[in-house]
């Protein structure tokens, strides 16, 4: 995040005031994109400021390795949810949960479908983004 300071947009002027804050022991350093979002949290960053940090762990994401994306996850606002009841398939009723988050690039959404149906617990995620899809 630090190497981004000199950046002339709104994630440098994020990672600007980010590393300035660790110089003056205002916060912790960030380990993971998800400690990153808890310091600011921490301190009530404004939205703007939510949006430049998520902006720049999506940057981040695109180009590290996966190795390095282990310890990665992109937490972003619930849109929806919904849960169905299925009658099964002769193993017994069960339900299908249905949830919906933001895009992490605040375009689509991300939807998560919980299947627990006995004998077929399908757990499935896809992106409904036109401009994700494209990348």
């Amino acid at each position: 995040m630090i190497q981004q300071a000199d950046r002339d947009d709104a994630v440098g002027v994020l990672a600007s005031h980010y590393s300035a804050s660790i110089q003056s022991s205002d916060h912790r350093t960030a380990r993971t994109p998800n400690e990153l979002l808890d310091i600011l949290g921490e301190v009530s960053a404004w939205s703007g400021i939510l949006n430049s940090a998520e902006e720049a762990i999506v940057e981040w994401a695109r180009v590290s390795l996966p190795s390095q994306r282990a310890d990665m996850i992109i937490r972003t606002a619930s849109i929806s949810s919904s849960k169905d009841d299925t009658q099964g398939w002769g193993a017994g009723p069960g339900t299908i949960e249905r949830y919906g988050s933001l895009c992490p690039c605040g375009e689509g959404k991300v939807i998560r479908e919980n299947d627990r149906t006995p004998g077929f617990r399908e757990h499935d995620h896809w992106i409904d983004c036109d401009k994700c899809r494209k990348e």
